[in-house]
């Protein structure tokens, strides 16, 4: 399973948090996934995967 990087918009006065949160998000993800027994990869970009890479994911 492939996890893109998020794009999380906020408001100004939370802008320092959103890196931190949005980490914390991936891995969460990343957490459950992989306790139900899938193979997880982040990527920051879907324009580096091939088709096929894309199609067995």
């Amino acid at each position: 399973m492939g996890i893109l990087a998020l794009h999380v918009q906020v408001s100004g006065n939370l802008s320092p948090y959103i890196d931190r949160f949005q980490d914390a998000l991936v891995e969460q993800i990343q957490v459950i996934f992989q306790k139900r027994g899938y193979q997880v990869v982040y990527f920051t970009n879907g324009q580096v995967l091939t088709p096929a890479q894309k199609h067995q994911m």
